[in-house]
């Protein structure tokens, strides 16, 4: 063999065993899955180092709600997915949490949340509209500041911070 390649094997060799143990000892790592269109499904999720260091949720879009006079929309209703989230939301909580757009026409674009209900989120109009948000996109809800709240030259809101 040559020179290193033991250390190469043995590594290997050691990274195999411990993923089985992993996997043998019933450790389960947080997971969600979700549909996709004609994909199928998809499944999703956090390494198992993640630290839940502040509160957060991801949801997928349900419904939009109704544009305003000038035609801009800014509710939107919800449901939690995934085993992790808010156990019981109330009116108002999430005033200032960010809502940061994982999937959609909106994608990275992030909003501050003005109000809320259980199932309803009301974004800020000075964080932007929600136009081309649609049912099925997916997002994450957290308890962390949204940023500067004026869009960026391409649109889109909140990008590099």
């Amino acid at each position: 063999m040559y020179k290193g390649t033991k250390r190469i094997v043995a590594g290997v060799m050691m990274a195999c065993l411990l993923a089985s143990g992993a996997a043998s000892s019933g450790a389960e790592l947080p997971q969600m899955t979700i549909r996709a269109g004609s994909e199928g499904l998809l499944r999703v999720g956090h390494d198992a180092v993640v630290i839940p260091s502040f509160r957060r949720f991801v949801a997928v879009v349900t419904a939009v709600g109704p544009p305003d006079k000038d035609g801009r929309i800014y509710s939107f209703r919800v449901a939690q997915i995934g085993r992790e989230g808010l156990k019981a939301v109330t009116a108002d909580q999430m005033r200032g949490w960010r809502v940061t757009m994982l999937a959609g026409q909106l994608f990275a674009s992030h909003f501050e949340v003005r109000s809320n209900t259980e199932t309803e989120i009301t974004v800020n109009p000075q964080s932007g509209a929600l136009n081309g948000l649609a049912e099925r996109d997916v997002l994450i809800v957290e308890d962390v500041a949204a940023g500067p709240l004026a869009p960026e030259p391409d649109g889109r809101r909140g990008q590099g911070t």
